[in-house]
C-alpha cells in the first residue's frame, strides 16, 4: 500500500512530516494523519553558518501506527513532498527497522504514480476522439 508522506508548515510555526491517511473532501478541509513529527532546526556553533534539524513526536504519546490525528486545513501555510534525506530521517524516527528498503520502496512508489498519473494525461489528450489534425491554410494564402 503506498504511504502519502508529507512535509507541512503551520500557521504556529510547526514543521511536521506525517503520513497523510485522509485528504479534504467537500464536506471537510480536515487531513487525517499518523506517525506525525515535529522538525525542530537548531543552530550550529557561532559563526560557523550551520543548522541542524531534530526530530521528536508531533503530539505525546501518540506515535502509534494505529493512532491518528486530524489537521485543519485552516493551520496549513504550506505543503511539500520531503526529499529523500528527509525521508530517510523521517523514517528512521518513526521505525525500529532499517530505512533504506522503505525510503526506495517509497520513492519508487511515488515515481510509479506519477509516471501513471502522467501517462493517463498524455493519453487524454492525445488519444482524443476528436479531430487532432490541424487545418492548414490552402494554397495562395501568405502570411
Amino acid at each position: 500500500m503506498k504511504k502519502d508522506i508529507k512535509q507541512f508548515k503551520l500557521t504556529n510555526g510547526d514543521e511536521i512530516i506525517c503520513e497523510v491517511v485522509e485528504w479534504p473532501d467537500e464536506e471537510s478541509d480536515s487531513i487525517v494523519v499518523r506517525n506525525a513529527v515535529q522538525l525542530i532546526n537548531r543552530s550550529g556553533m557561532p559563526g560557523d553558518g550551520r543548522y541542524y534539524v531534530t526530530i521528536k513526536p508531533w503530539m505525546v504519546l501518540q506515535d502509534e501506527p494505529d493512532l491518528f490525528q486530524v489537521l485543519y486545513g485552516q493551520h496549513v501555510i504550506s505543503e511539500a513532498t520531503p526529499t529523500n534525506e528527509m525521508l530517510k530521517q523521517y523514517f528512521e524516527a518513526i521505525s525500529d527497522e532499517p530505512v533504506e528498503d522503505k525510503v526506495r520502496e517509497y520513492v519508487d512508489d511515488l515515481r510509479q504514480s506519477l509516471t501513471e498519473e502522467l501517462a493517463a494525461a498524455l493519453t487524454k489528450l492525445y488519444d482524443s476522439d476528436g479531430n487532432n489534425v490541424i487545418s492548414f491554410p490552402t494554397k495562395g494564402t501568405f502570411h
